[in-house]
């Protein structure tokens, strides 16, 4: 699959919906969804329509809906695994580099901790937010340094970053950003705090570049940002790598995560939770149970949990390479 697929069919397959959709400023994804759920409300109609008329009879009728609904559920599974799912048969970071499979010690993960502390006091004060073609370059050009350098799964990345139209779903379903295969497109929420911007743009292209599971994805993000020449990559990698930090096992640090930060940090991560916090309803749940399963049915260890991974991949990685370029 790695070479098959991953290095082989997905960069030629992928091609062309990237230079379908890359020009065109709005998401041709969204636009097909829509256009999908009225098809379905539509079909959904005629099928009553004709139930009440009895013609020709009720079995025929729903046997005929069934099978239609089966063969377009079909297409649409074939066309999500050839254009990117079967990313989720490749071989893992893990396999690739063993050194991510070992459970972090104390000892290495206070001096992770240590260094992200570090990293955020040093490009804090030196943070300014990029506009958006430059957090774009900057990101795609740190992305395929990665690549080349660390993990050449594919140099498959560049695709510009959209902002959808119905950020009320996404704020629904708590989510920060998307990646869609259909159309190779990377969504991120129009509304997202700026700060982790470029940490969430970075692992939604992570995803483009093949990355399907969510903890590579989250890892592939840091490495992207640790990589990056600007005060906005590095701090936002930071920041963000920190909070899974503060998440995780405290191995004997039983401060307030926020106490080694500096002030204006401390005020960024409170409204970037606050941000996910506002966005935790009935449906975030539900589709947070719904898409755990997604993942552990297509193979991903610990489901929706596998997020948290970034902090022992991060841990591993900070033990065993060597410093990053810090400009």
């Amino acid at each position: 699959m790695e070479q098959v697929y991953s290095r082989g069919l997905y960069p030629l397959l992928s091609a062309p919906l990237t230079w379908v959709s890359s020009p065109i400023p709005f998401s041709l994804s969204e636009v097909a969804l829509y256009l999908g759920g009225i098809g379905c409300m539509l079909a959904g109609a005629g099928t009553l329509a004709r139930l009440r008329r009895n013609e020709p009879s009720r079995r025929v009728i729903l046997g005929q809906a069934l099978k239609t609904g089966v063969a377009l559920s079909s297409l649409v599974l074939t066309f999500f695994f050839w254009s990117w799912g079967f990313h989720y048969a490749r071989e893992t970071l893990e396999i690739r580099h063993p050194e991510l499979s070992q459970p972090p010690t104390p000892a290495a993960w206070s001096r992770t901790r240590s260094l992200l502390i570090q990293e955020i006091h040093r490009w804090q004060p030196l943070y300014e937010p990029l506009n958006e073609s430059e957090r774009e370059k900057e990101i795609d050009r740190s992305l395929k340094e990665v690549l080349r350098t660390y993990d050449s799964l594919t140099q498959v990345c560049t695709a510009p970053t959209k902002h959808p139209w119905s950020s009320w779903l996404l704020d629904a379903l708590a989510t920060s950003g998307v990646y869609s295969p259909f159309f190779a497109e990377v969504h991120v929420h129009s509304q997202l705090p700026r700060i982790a911007l470029p940490f969430i743009t970075a692992h939604e292209k992570a995803h483009r570049a093949g990355y399907a599971d969510e903890g590579e994805a989250n890892f592939i993000a840091y490495l992207t940002c640790r990589h990056s020449q600007t005060a906005s990559l590095r701090y936002s990698g930071a920041l963000m790598t920190y909070l899974s930090f503060a998440r995780g096992p405290r191995f004997g640090h039983n401060e307030d995560p926020m106490t080694p930060l500096p002030t204006q940090a401390r005020n960024d991560l409170r409204n970037i939770l606050d941000w996910r916090n506002a966005r935790r309803g009935a449906l975030a749940r539900i589709q947070g149970r719904v898409y755990d399963l997604y993942l552990r049915t297509l193979g991903v260890p610990g489901g929706i949990a596998s997020y948290g991974r970034i902090a022992r991949y991060v841990t591993a990685h900070e033990s065993t390479q060597p410093p990053c370029p810090t400009h």
